[in-house]
């Protein structure tokens, strides 16, 4: 079973609490297209209305969200990410993660998929 995002906050007086969403819940869809991170999520909740699906203690359930155009929905997550750090394939000749000098701690040498963290700071 894929892990979605972990709501970490529910906004008091949001749409997201009047809809009784909570602490713990697990947004898995939005619009039947599976959330992979806060990227896809606010991509598909761009919308005026769409159908949000989550998991809460282990059974899923979805409902129907109507709204203004921009108004959020009062959530903040655990992390921006369902999967943790994807690490990179390529083998670029101009990484420069291969142009860092030897000696310095392990994680500065993770080839993560970083651009979507870029993503990640610029809209939070």
């Amino acid at each position: 079973m894929p892990r979605g995002l972990i709501v970490a906050h529910v906004q008091q007086g949001s749409i997201a609490a009047k809809m009784g969403l909570r602490v713990g819940d697990e947004i898995i869809a939005v619009g039947g297209q599976p959330i992979r991170d806060v990227i896809d999520y606010y991509f598909y909740t761009a919308e005026e209305s769409f159908e949000i699906t989550y998991r809460r203690e282990g059974k899923q359930h979805t409902a129907l969200i109507k709204r203004e155009y921009g108004m959020p929905l009062g959530l903040d997550f655990d992390s921006p990410t369902t999967d943790g750090i994807r690490r990179c394939n390529n083998d670029c000749p101009f990484c420069f993660i291969h142009q860092m000098p030897p000696g310095l701690r392990r994680s500065l040498y993770i080839r993560d998929d970083v651009y979507r963290y870029s993503f990640f700071f610029a809209i939070l």
